[in-house]
């Protein structure tokens, strides 16, 4: 099931989201994804990120698809941000090269 590559704290938000019944408001997520391309040549990092940004077209179109422009590639970790509203974020969690969505948001840690 897609909603099972979403993270728990995303989930969460999501759900509060939609029982405020507010408007349907974008959360920033990053979306990992799944597919690398085959392993690139040992210490060859520029090889590495054409690779990743590669593998990632089919996601970048899907994304530019569902009406979303701004969108930041992370190739190092395999991975994309954006904004996407809840319905959004269940419709690219289905995508079978999505690895997992999880929510872009800076934890507070206190000691």
């Amino acid at each position: 099931m897609s909603t099972q590559k979403i993270d728990d704290k995303l989930r969460n938000e999501i759900e509060r989201l939609e029982r405020s019944g507010g408007p349907a408001q974008r959360l920033p997520v990053i979306i990992e994804h799944g597919v690398s391309g085959g392993p690139p040549r040992e210490g060859d990092r520029k090889a590495l990120e054409e690779q990743v940004r590669t593998a990632q077209q089919p996601l970048l179109k899907r994304l530019a698809d569902m009406g979303i422009s701004d969108v930041q590639q992370m190739t190092l970790a395999n991975a994309v941000s954006a904004e996407l509203s809840p319905a959004q974020i269940r419709e690219i969690a289905a995508e079978p090269a999505v690895k997992r969505v999880i929510w872009n948001i800076a934890e507070r840690v206190t000691l």
